[in-house]
């Protein structure tokens, strides 16, 4: 779960990646778009990262400056966007 401290903000994304890869280790493509609990977990862990990503504001980019910060942060309105009904 996504922490509220800013300091921990960092750490956070580092966790989510994490579950990430050992979510998918071992995956085809084929295997992984087969799998709805590993798209829905691979979905949240992103969630958590695009959040975290946004809260860090200006320190972001001073933690990893060869991040693409404005582009992870940018998911969180493609991702509102892709929910809407139309």
């Amino acid at each position: 779960m996504p922490s509220r401290d800013p300091v921990q903000r960092f750490p956070d994304i580092l966790a989510a990646i994490s579950h990430i890869e050992e979510f998918t280790w071992g995956l085809s493509a084929q295997t992984f778009a087969a799998n709805d609990q590993v798209i829905f977990a691979v979905k949240y862990a992103l969630t958590i990262i695009r959040e975290a990503a946004t809260k860090l504001g200006d320190v972001a980019p001073g933690l990893r400056p060869d991040v693409p910060w404005r582009e992870i942060r940018l998911g969180n309105r493609l991702a509102a966007l892709s929910h809407r009904t139309p």
